[in-house]
């Protein structure tokens, strides 16, 4: 029994559960109510939410990364009915509590997707209210 709580301790403060994309270069962990939240540094975060502001709908993928830098996590969607691609997402972590395949209410994203044709259809913030989305149709 002494081993089975040692064990969950262990896990428990190994952060089991909780993983992010962000590199240490970028990031800086922090503890709150919630738990453990990875969080881009101020510095950075601001200069990803200036640089969205100038980002055109019609942007080529390979432009927007050259200009924000490489993503927290980069997809390709894919047809509910097929393994067929139907156009890419990237996200930018300014502020990502627990998995990168859930959301949380405290997460700050940045998600810009893309059709198959490599160009910029939407951009939305995810609890950031200065960056308004815009789209085009599909």
């Amino acid at each position: 029994m002494r081993y089975a709580t040692f064990v969950i301790m262990a896990l428990s403060l190994a952060g089991c559960g909780s993983h992010s994309t962000m590199t240490a270069d970028n990031a800086s962990q922090k503890q709150d109510a919630v738990g453990s939240c990875t969080e881009m540094k101020t510095e950075q975060a601001n200069e990803i939410l200036a640089k969205v502001k100038n980002l055109q709908l019609g942007d080529t993928r390979e432009s927007v990364i050259s200009s924000l830098g490489r993503p927290s996590l980069e997809l390709n969607d894919k047809a509910k009915e097929s393994d067929r691609v139907i156009g890419y997402t990237l996200s930018y972590f300014l502020k990502k509590c627990g998995s990168t395949s859930t959301s949380d209410e405290n997460d700050r994203i940045v998600r810009l997707s893309f059709g198959v044709d490599g160009r910029l259809r939407l951009i939305e913030g995810i609890n950031i209210p200065s960056v308004e989305t815009r789209s085009i149709a599909p």
